[in-house]
């Protein structure tokens, strides 16, 4: 069994309901889950939590290709206070980002061997199986390095939409996952969440192929491809932020220059309308 961690709210649903298609219709292995979210609507009043309704809908999507796959939702909704108090909390990062640093204690001490962090904007092309099962060498954690940032930051800065955590390693290392969440409420930092995760596991991170966190652009040999917000300089310096799931179509193909999530798109629009139109999911050949 393959563990998988997402954190989002439903804002991300459509998002999530592409990202988990990918997974599923890619890989062979049972499927374990785990969906972290919160109503923080202190924070932001956008900011509400994903329903029951949303995960049966989901789970049922991914035992389309597997009947053995299955979610469990982690409502995280208590933090909140915890999450006002952060000198981050008014960046442009949402407090979902920063989730995944108190997952310790609701999801290690449920699993054994392994769990694997992706964000929501992160799509499969290949089995996952093989980032799950990657040589760790040791470390605690597994992760690609940032396109951007280890050029501007240093050239070790990791991407944090993708982590592989060695369990054990990680629950016997709680202090630095204590440091991050010390550092992310204390510190005024760029990417708060990312660069909380870098310094507090600065020499515990196995550095991974770029193919299981691709941020720039599809690869020949692209397992994960990251549609994260992209640095351009021309004609004039800009971020691309357009998502595969965003409604205009036309924009991404224009700015991400891809199509190969053209099939996903179609696929993901019309379990969307099945969801609103109270159906069951089901794939349309």
């Amino acid at each position: 069994m393959i563990n998988i961690l997402y954190a989002g709210n439903q804002r991300m649903f459509k998002g999530l309901i592409m990202s988990l298609t990918c997974l599923a219709s890619n890989t062979k292995e049972d499927l374990n889950v785990f969906i972290i979210t919160g109503n923080f609507l202190k924070i932001n009043s956008g900011y509400v939590a994903f329903n029951k309704k949303e995960i049966d809908f989901l789970e049922k999507i991914i035992k389309i290709y597997n009947p053995n796959n299955k979610i469990t939702l982690l409502d995280m909704s208590c933090l909140e206070d915890e999450l006002m108090n952060s000198t981050n909390k008014n960046t442009k990062f949402t407090p979902y980002t920063l989730l995944r640093l108190y997952i310790d204690d609701e999801v290690f001490s449920s699993i054994d061997n392994r769990l694997l962090y992706m964000d929501i904007d992160t799509m499969c092309f290949g089995d996952i199986k093989e980032l799950y099962n990657f040589d760790l060498k040791g470390k605690t954690l597994g992760m690609v390095r940032d396109n951007v940032g280890r050029h501007w930051i240093h050239k070790n800065y990791c991407n944090a939409g993708m982590i592989l955590f060695d369990v054990d390693k990680t629950i016997k290392n709680k202090d630095k996952i204590i440091k991050a969440r010390e550092m992310i409420r204390t510190v005024k930092m760029f990417m708060p969440d990312q660069t909380a995760i870098n310094r507090a596991f600065k020499d515990d991170i196995e550095f991974l192929p770029s193919k299981y966190n691709e941020q720039n652009k599809m690869e020949k040999d692209t397992l994960v491809r990251h549609y994260c917000g992209v640095l351009k300089f021309f004609p004039y310096m800009h971020i691309i932020k357009v998502k595969p799931w965003d409604d205009d179509i036309e924009k991404f193909h224009k700015q991400r220059k891809e199509h190969v999530m053209d099939k996903s798109i179609e696929i993901t629009n019309e379990f969307v309308r099945q969801y609103k139109n109270n159906e069951e999911p089901h794939l349309i050949k």
